[in-house]
Parts: structure tokens; sequence; C-alpha cells
């Protein structure tokens, strides 16, 4: 324990409180600045949290309610925040990552046949069904949208005897594959590769090593929504 804490007016149990409601107004103020585009609601919306935060500071501070029932609620609206926050922000990251797959997709049905087959269609495939379940997700304020081709895994697993679960899992680990795929094992042509005949290996790099860091960090972020949908679809029973 400092020696502020020790000499703070109300004690030591207030100024943990303190301390929880300032974490909880700067949460809040981060936010509402990545969802909230309009700067009245965000004005708003942090000066609703602010106030919520200062009642329960009050309320500890008059004996209206105890340190610890304080932390309680600022911790409980601290993981409502965060829980709302991850609901806007993993179709956001769906609806980028469909984009990035229906473009990758028909980019390599271009290019090859074989290609096409394996890689490319299925990809076009899930970036369709991603851009269809998170559009009608942000536009109709819905979560529970199943697109055609997650309802396709849904009924081959319940046709083998599986069930709807283990349907939406292999769809995730499907998505995950064909962007990890995308990113470090398909190959690309070098800028500026140029053959008269045929191209090699040594004219070609893979997908990682041509793409800049806001590309990477952006794949980065959009698969670590699909492994959190893997991991929460998992704990569901």
């Amino acid at each position: 324990m400092s020696a502020r804490q020790d000499n703070y007016p109300l004690g030591p149990d207030y100024w943990d409180v303190n301390q929880a409601a300032t974490r909880l107004t700067a949460f809040a103020c981060t936010v509402s600045a990545r969802h909230l585009s309009h700067g009245m609601e965000r004005m708003q919306f942090n000066r609703e949290i602010a106030y919520f935060s200062k009642r329960i500071m009050d309320d500890v501070a008059t004996q209206r309610l105890t340190p610890e029932e304080g932390l309680k609620a600022l911790k409980a609206e601290q993981a409502s925040l965060l829980n709302q926050a991850q609901k806007l922000a993993l179709p956001i990251a769906g609806l980028v990552g469909g984009i990035s797959q229906v473009a990758t997709g028909a980019g390599a049905c271009v290019k090859r046949r074989m290609l096409c087959t394996f890689f490319g269609a299925p990809l076009l495939a899930h970036g369709a069904n991603n851009l269809y379940e998170n559009g009608n997700q942000i536009g109709a304020q819905r979560s529970d949208v199943v697109g055609p081709v997650r309802r396709g895994y849904q009924q081959a697993a319940k046709k083998f005897g599986y069930s709807e679960r283990d349907g939406n899992l292999l769809y995730y680990t499907v998505d995950l594959g064909l962007s990890g795929y995308g990113v470090f094992f398909r190959k690309e042509l070098k800028p500026g590769a140029w053959r008269l005949f045929e191209y090699h290996n040594i004219d070609k790099m893979r997908g990682f090593r041509m793409m800049g860091k806001p590309t990477l960090l952006l794949e980065g972020a959009v698969s670590a929504a699909t492994l959190y949908q893997w991991i929460k679809e998992y704990s569901r029973k």
C-alpha cells in the first residue's frame, strides 16, 4: 500500500473505488471514440458514465454503499461496456474480413483454375457469407443471423450425426484455414517479375511478405475476431 493511499482523506478503500471509477471513465472514452462517430453522442455518453462513476463514489463516501459494493458496481459497468464494445466490433471486423475474402478469392479464380477450385471459390463463398451475416447484424441490429454457407455447414454436420455447434466450429475452422493459407502459404508474383515463357518460384513471394504492416494488422484483427467466435462457440453448451 502506498503512502498516498494511507494519507487519502477517506481511507485506502475509498482510494481503490476512486481508481476504479477513473479506469471506468477512461475506458468509456476509449469505447466512445471507437464506436460513436457523432461528437455530441460521444460527449453525452462520456458524461453519463462520468456521472455514474461520481454517484458511486459519493455513495461510498456517504456510506450508502460499502467500498466492496462500489467496486462491484463499477467493475460490472465496465464489463457491460466491454461486452457491448465487442458486439459492435465483431460485425465490423467480419464485414471488413468478408470484403477482403471476396477480393482475394476473385483474384485467385482469375489467375488459375486449380487455385480457384480449392482456394478461390471457397474463399469467395465464405467472404460472401461473412458480408451477408455481418451486414445484417449491423443493419438490422440482430446477432442471430446465419448465412447460407454457414447453414450448409450446420446441415452437413447434422447429416453425419453431429450438432449444429459442430457445423459452426467447422465453418470457423475452414474460415481461419483459408485466411491462413492466403497469408502464409499462397505465393504471388514479386513486383516487377517478368518472364517470356514461365514463372518460377524465384519470381514469387509468400503473401505476408508482400503485405504492408497495416494490411497484416488488419488480417490479424479479422483472424482474431474469427478465433474469438470459434472459442465462444466451443464454450457454448
